[in-house]
């Protein structure tokens, strides 16, 4: 009885232990599709109405509910609060148009919005140490420069701009940090690798995110949208091939 006591013990620890593992990951998909939830929504009302990101915003947000309703339900760190929070303002999430002030979205919502994204982001950043495997490391990576290009299409779209930035948003989600530690694993990954193609690929999404690093970082005024928007697009779409696949994909 004792060793069929401790096989259940066992067995029960393991599923644990797998549970918190697929929280991490969904997680990380969580922040990678609020982000990009983020950026679509305010390139809508940046583009002057552009439906193409309306479109991308939809489906990035239902998306992003997704994993997050999985990672709650796997048991995720703060995960019942995270949910609260989000249905907090999900469904105001949209913007209104007059000809006085163009496309816009209530302040209240956009404070929300971008303190949620501080919140779960710092929760990832918390636990940064835990994404070991080859598979999370490149989308911890995605799931950073998406994050970063999300305050940056947030800021640019606010009137104020940094001025209505909180220093907890600063902290939480500093995009300077950010962008330094993903730069320093895109090396790291490239040093590791056997594969001279991956590699290759590995240094010039490195290259092109240090193209738009300084409106990314810096909220430079010379404010490329479309580029920043486009240049995030391929990066993400890069790190999230296997080395194989971007091996094949440029024979």
């Amino acid at each position: 009885m004792k060793t069929i006591r401790n096989l259940a013990l066992l067995a029960m620890v393991s599923v644990y232990h797998m549970s918190q593992a697929f929280a991490q990951d969904e997680l990380l998909n969580h922040v990678k599709f609020s982000s990009q939830a983020m950026s679509a929504l305010y390139m809508q009302g940046l583009s002057e109405g552009n439906d193409k990101y309306l479109r991308d915003f939809n489906r990035f947000r239902n998306q992003s509910y997704l994993y997050l309703k999985t990672y709650y339900r796997n048991g995720g760190e703060d995960a019942e609060k995270l949910l609260q929070q989000w249905r907090s303002f999900n469904g105001k999430l949209k913007l209104e148009y007059s000809k006085e002030f163009g496309w816009e979205i209530d302040d209240k919502v956009r404070f929300e919005f971008r303190r949620y994204l501080s919140d779960v982001y710092h929760l990832v950043a918390k636990n940064i140490g835990s994404y070991n495997s080859f598979e999370q490391q490149m989308l911890l990576s995605t799931v950073q420069v998406e994050a970063v290009a999300a305050r940056f299409f947030d800021v640019s779209s606010s009137f104020l701009g940094t001025y209505h930035l909180q220093q907890e948003d600063i902290d939480k989600l500093n995009p300077e940090k950010i962008s330094d530690d993903f730069k320093k694993r895109m090396d790291r990954l490239a040093v590791g690798s056997d594969d001279d193609l991956f590699k290759k690929d590995l240094l010039s999404v490195k290259y092109k995110w240090q193209f738009v690093e300084d409106s990314l970082v810096g909220y430079s005024q010379n404010r490329a949208y479309f580029l920043v928007y486009a240049t995030k697009k391929v990066i993400a779409k890069t790190l999230g091939r296997q080395p194989s696949q971007i091996s094949s994909s440029q024979m």
